[in-house]
């Protein structure tokens, strides 16, 4: 049931929009679900489209950072600026003298307090998607260390967040809709960055190549050679999946990648889980001071 979290909780904000609408009217909803709206498509838009005008009209290399504050700030402004705008619009709409008022409540506003509850749903499964990339591309770099199989601790089990990411993914077409908004959680990026991790690791590869699910990918000599270029090193180096996932190299080669179609398809929670469940923990024995001579 845990894995479903997140589909729970959009049947419970869609509930609560629609009983809200109901007893408190909607008007107020629709102006706060259209400025997020305008929100994330700004925010969006920015982080696609600003390192290119930098890069054509400044000639500059805006990094993540920068692209992704640059890009909060302006959404934030809209934001402010469409919710008054908004407001004003739904108020003149929906008011007292105005032949829709019957719409402003009731089961009538209920129905039209779908949209800004779709709205925050869209929000929220996008949040759950870049977590659930961000804890999983964790997982892995910490799986790629070497001496990982001598390992003394118990190794955690895959993250929670990428489980519900998945079932997010799983729900017909948002997964390849989600792919051509967020460059992060593109399931082809994020999955060429993990195998370039990987492939830095002896245990964790070698395990892989034995998979079914991952032989043929793993195999490959590319995520070797990508891992061993100048750009993606120094972006291994800082051990932020942000950083490798962002890196235009990486993004380049996930463009271009013959078999793509493959990793974009490639689910790695089944081959992690069972590449955890081998390693047994090395037991090492107390040592009490009687024993020392």
């Amino acid at each position: 049931m845990s894995d479903y979290f997140p589909f729970l909780i959009a049947i419970l904000i869609v509930l609560l929009t629609f009983i809200s609408a109901m007893k408190n009217g909607v008007v107020k909803l629709l102006s706060s679900g259209a400025a997020a709206l305008a929100l994330a498509i700004v925010l969006i838009a920015g982080v696609h489209f600003l390192p290119v005008l930098a890069d054509q009209f400044l000639d500059l290399e805006l990094s993540w950072k920068m692209n992704l504050g640059i890009s909060c700030v302006l959404a934030i402004f809209t934001y402010t600026v469409s919710r008054f705008f908004f407001g004003w619009v739904f108020r003149v709409l929906l008011g007292p003298d105005s032949w829709m008022h019957g719409l402003a409540d009731g089961v009538p506003g209920g129905i039209l307090s779908l949209f800004p509850s779709l709205v925050i749903v869209f929000v929220l499964f996008n949040f759950v998607r870049i977590a659930g990339t961000q804890l999983e591309l964790n997982y892995v770099a910490s799986l790629s260390r070497d001496g990982i199989v001598n390992t003394v601790k118990e190794l955690p089990p895959y993250p929670t967040a990428a489980r519900w990411r998945n079932q997010v993914e799983d729900a017909p077409m948002v997964a390849g809709a989600l792919d051509l908004i967020d460059p992060f959680s593109n399931r082809v990026n994020r999955n060429m960055a993990a195998l370039v991790m990987v492939s830095q690791s002896n245990s964790l590869k070698g395990f892989l190549l034995d998979q079914g699910e991952t032989a043929d990918l793993v195999g490959l000599s590319g995520f070797g050679e990508l891992a061993a270029e100048p750009l993606v090193s120094e972006a291994l180096k800082t051990n932020q999946p942000v950083e490798i996932v962002s890196c235009h190299r990486i993004q380049d080669e996930a463009k271009e990648f013959s078999e793509a179609e493959k990793l974009r398809l490639l689910d790695l929670e089944p081959v992690l889980t069972r590449f955890v469940d081998q390693i047994v923990p090395v037991v090492v024995p107390e040592v009490k001071p009687s024993d020392i001579p």
